[in-house]
């Protein structure tokens, strides 16, 4: 590939010169405001880590051999960046913009053709000692939760849990809301005594594209999308980049680094590499469905191994039980979390057999011992019309699409049986009748005298229940496995810096997010918020401490960058604005999507919903954003502001969370 035209600063490290952008169009104008940043401005920068770089997290269970030993960078070598980010999800995101802001060149790769990862699915972050918190009267403080962690987690890392804690605040909280991330509800949530489970406004589009924003306005950080990297590129004993294949061209790429951090995120998007590594102690699953992100495939895992990295704790899994199958034709090992809160869940032999509203840590266990046959969500008409699906594709503008779940999966028979009678629905199910009916009639006599409805002992998460199953026709809809987050992954230190099995750090590569199974904070339970908050928490370190042995290397220069400020989104010309005309039809998109291809999975995924719901062109596409894609940072940002169109969810209170008693 060609090499980056970036101006790098004649001088000594010690002198990094940045250029600040008042106005996006000065850029084009050439009107700038330079600024001089000093060296002790850099040792600050990276200062949160390099204290604390000595100390490395060798945790348990390391499986790969020795590779090779620690060497300091090339100097000789003219590489194509100083870091290369592969992964832009709220990892290789967080990552680039403190690696851009210390003077490093860096390009951004990812298989998609944009920003997000699993990240998008977020629904928020952990936080320790917010305003929220403060406003509500809740007095936090990291002692109380490392202690609340510590006990839930049981085995989380310690001296990541520890830093996480004390700087949640500062480093995650403040630094998001500082670049426009809104959080709009504190919620409890399990492991905790108290809320910190911040909610950001709509999901997690809007913790990431407050990101992605930042990273644009920086000069010095390119991304490349649909670029799939299948191997590190070795330089002696040291990781010096990646190579691939662009999925939309088919053109093999090597991109040369001082540096490569992965963010390529878990490995739950492979059922066969989840199955490989079930937690022991549970039974093996029969039919498993993903929930993780569409990438999140392991193939990070694949080349830190193939480095020299040691992968620890790969049966760390935070998985779900509530997963109904793939019913829009996407890949076969798809699926969506769902189901109604006004349902019992019942075994082959037609009994409960755990509180279905517990906690995950509980609820898990008792699922997967029904395995391989599995379980039955039982409800009647009433508890119906609750049903819900956690997903795009079954929002609409005013919440959920209550047409389109009731149509593909309550009236769906590939997914739901419905009979008159709960002997009839027994019958076509194949359990026991007498016992089910026996099961539903007990538990609405516990419902109704106002007994416990808890299964060994197990307490429901929120309120108890106050429905009944009482009113004809009767529902069973069949519920799986759901391989959602990884626990465990690539093993890295304090600075993020990936370890051979023996605890030396292999040269040239680090790993930020999930990747390395959050740092493995989560240990063996995970908590809310956790694996989102570590993401841009390990993707900052990553980015600081890359930034830190860049300036160590003595010939290394830090570039002059442009740092734009104002709207970054594209003014088209009055003239061309007002004669745009959207130039394909229904009809043309049809057959865009009669062909899968590679590299065209989110273009695929959100035309189908365009025609779908009925959109016309004008509702994305504009003299802004045209039809063809471009690699302009106006034309990114001014894509990223349409993203609200697919990626729907529905308002929300302020805050979920209420004061303390002041008993």
């Amino acid at each position: 590939m060609g090499r980056l035209l970036l101006p790098i600063a004649d001088r000594c490290y010690s002198s990094a010169k940045v250029h600040v952008q008042t106005d996006v169009s000065a850029i084009k104008n050439g009107r700038e405001e330079e600024l001089s940043i000093t060296h002790q401005w850099m040792q600050h920068f990276s200062i949160t880590m390099m204290a604390i770089v000595g100390l490395a997290a060798c945790q348990k269970g390391p499986i790969n051999k020795r590779g090779p030993q620690q060497t300091p960078p090339p100097n000789l070598q003219e590489y194509d960046a100083d870091v290369l980010i592969v992964g832009a999800g709220l990892a290789g995101l967080s990552a680039s913009i403190d690696a851009a802001r210390g003077g490093a060149r860096v390009i951004v790769i990812d298989m998609n053709s944009v920003f997000g990862g699993h990240g998008i699915q977020s629904g928020g972050i952990a936080v320790v000692g917010s305003p929220m918190q403060e406003a509500l009267g809740f007095k936090d403080s990291p002692e109380l939760a490392i202690s609340d962690w510590a006990a839930w987690a049981v085995d989380g890392h310690p001296e990541w849990t520890r830093f996480y804690a004390e700087n949640s605040r500062e480093l995650v909280y403040d630094w998001v809301t500082g670049l426009g991330a809104t959080f709009d509800r504190l919620r409890p949530s399990h492991g905790n005594s108290m809320p910190r489970f911040h909610l950001t406004y709509r999901r997690g589009l809007n913790l990431l594209r407050p990101l992605f924003m930042e990273a644009l306005r920086y000069s010095n950080i390119t991304f490349r999308w649909n670029a799939n990297a299948e191997n590190l590129l070795i330089d002696g004993n040291r990781v010096a980049g990646a190579k691939g294949i662009d999925w939309r061209n088919n053109h093999r790429f090597n991109i040369s680094a001082r540096i490569t951090i992965l963010a390529t995120g878990g490995f739950q998007s492979n059922i066969e590499l989840v199955k490989e590594n079930w937690p022991q102690d549970l039974p093996a699953p029969g039919d498993v469905y993903s929930m993780s992100g569409q990438n999140s495939r392991g193939s990070g895992h694949r080349m830190a191994a193939k480095a020299g990295a040691a992968l620890i704790n790969l049966d760390r899994q935070y998985n779900g039980y509530s997963a109904l199958p793939n019913v829009l034709g996407l890949e076969a090992d798809r699926g969506f979390v769902g189901g109604t809160d006004q349902s019992i869940w019942v075994n082959e032999a037609g009994e409960r057999f755990v509180t279905e509203s517990g906690t995950d840590r509980f609820v898990f266990p008792a699922v997967m011992h029904q395995q391989p046959s599995g379980h039955w969500s039982i409800y009647d008409d009433i508890g119906k019309l609750s049903f819900s699906i956690l997903s795009p594709h079954f929002m609409a503008a005013n919440g959920a699409d209550n047409e389109k779940i009731q149509r593909l999966f309550i009236e769906n028979m590939q997914v739901t049986q419905t009979a008159e009678t709960l002997e009839k629905l027994a019958e076509i199910v194949g359990l026991p009748a007498d016992v089910l009916i026996e099961t539903v009639s007990q538990f609405n006599a516990q419902v109704i005298n106002g007994e416990s409805t808890e299964i060994d002992g197990i307490p429901a998460e929120g309120s108890v229940p106050d429905f009944t199953i009482v009113n004809p026709p009767f529902y069973a809809t069949k519920l799986y496995p759901m391989a959602n987050k990884s626990a465990g992954g690539v093993s890295i230190d304090l600075s993020a810096r990936t370890l051979h099995a023996d605890g030396s750090p292999v040269p040239g590569l680090y790993a930020a997010g999930e990747i390395t199974g959050s740092a493995g904070i989560n240990g063996l339970n995970g908590l809310d918020g956790m694996f989102t908050g570590p993401a841009i928490l390990t993707g900052r370190v990553a980015g600081r401490t890359a930034v830190s042995e860049l300036v160590a290397s003595s010939e290394w220069q830090p570039a002059e960058f442009v740092r734009a400020s104002g709207n970054l989104t594209s003014t088209a010309s009055e003239s061309v604005a007002q004669t745009w005309v959207a130039e394909l039809g229904d009809e043309d998109v049809r057959a865009l999507l009669a062909l899968s291809r590679d590299g065209y999975w989110h273009f695929e995924r959100v035309h189908q919903l365009v025609l779908e719901r009925e959109y016309k062109c004008a509702e994305c596409h504009s003299a802004q954003v045209p039809f063809f894609s471009e690699s302009s940072r106006d034309y990114m940002a001014s894509q990223a502001q349409i993203c609200d169109v697919c990626h729907l969810a529905p308002e929300r209170p302020a805050a979920a969370a209420t004061a303390p008693s002041s008993d």
